[in-house]
């Protein structure tokens, strides 16, 4: 508890400096690397679980100050970062730290955390080290390589929620690249690894509405549209954190499914099932 109290002293005096002097940033991120690194080794050393939770405690209240400190933006992380990963691009201690605040800051298209993730991979070829020459592809639109290093990744990955995540930013790049059927596959497979995650399962809905056409009859086409709702459903259903996006999409779609007339005149009503034909494959039921 005493060194708990001392770290947050600590940061906490830097950060107030930080925040009367800019001048101060670099020194301030230096100050919470050590407190970090600190409270990680403590961390791992401790052997009392009780204790191991107050210092996990103290540890996210540390990345607590540092995201509220107001000065750990992107483009801050990036002036601070870009000298120093070039200055320790053999040192995978630091890459390492560097990876983990720039992916916590959510500042994963910065050239930093790209040649972080480069400089790592060169050294210890990490799931979290694929990951950033994944994104660093994708940047520059080589969808190809940004798949495989995704692939590679989810191969050295163990936590399924990690690769969960690996394999809907796979799907997401192959939609944008325009290969459905693939993106379906790697949608299937971050529902597989997590089956409480809704973005997938949006993604999906996302692919089916974005190509909707599988029959010479408009009516039928406008059919897709009850199964992309089925997925939006679904995904709030799993996971409520993405029922405001999911209902947002499901008042758009909802606009284009067919009228019931035009469904009569091909000798369909509301309750009947009818499966969707081309790529998508998926049976609905007609409402």
């Amino acid at each position: 508890e005493t060194s708990g109290a001392v770290l947050h002293y600590f940061l906490d005096v830097s950060m107030q400096k930080v925040k009367a002097d800019d001048n101060h940033t670099d020194q301030f991120f230096q100050d919470y690397i050590d407190a970090s690194k600190y409270a990680d080794d403590a961390i791992a050393a401790e052997t009392n679980e009780k204790k191991k939770t107050n210092l996990q405690a103290i540890k996210d209240n540390l990345v607590a100050m540092f995201i509220n400190s107001g000065v750990a933006d992107c483009e801050s992380l990036q002036n601070i970062y870009g000298p120093k990963v070039e200055e320790n691009k053999t040192d995978s201690a630091f890459l390492k730290k560097a990876i983990a605040i720039l992916k916590m800051m959510k500042c994963n298209e910065s050239e930093a955390y790209f040649k972080a993730s480069e400089y790592m991979y060169r050294i210890n070829p990490t799931a979290d080290a694929a990951v950033g020459v994944a994104y660093m592809y994708y940047k520059k639109n080589d969808f190809d390589n940004a798949v495989k290093y995704f692939d590679e990744a989810l191969s050295k990955e163990n936590d399924n929620i990690k690769k969960a995540e690996m394999a809907y930013a796979t799907a997401a790049i192959l939609m944008q690249a325009k290969k459905l059927s693939q993106a379906r596959n790697y949608c299937q497979k971050a529902i597989n690894y997590n089956e409480n995650y809704g973005e997938p399962y949006i993604l999906l809905a996302q692919m089916y509405g974005s190509s909707p056409n599988w029959s010479d009859e408009p009516a039928l086409n406008k059919c897709t549209y009850f199964v992309v709702i089925d997925k939006l459903q679904r995904a709030k259903s799993v996971d409520p954190s993405v029922t405001d996006k999911a209902n947002e999409l499901i008042s758009t779609y909802a606009r284009h499914t067919p009228q019931a007339k035009d469904l009569f005149m091909l000798g369909y009503k509301a309750g009947d099932r009818i499966t969707i034909g081309g790529w998508i494959g998926e049976s609905t039921t007609i409402r």
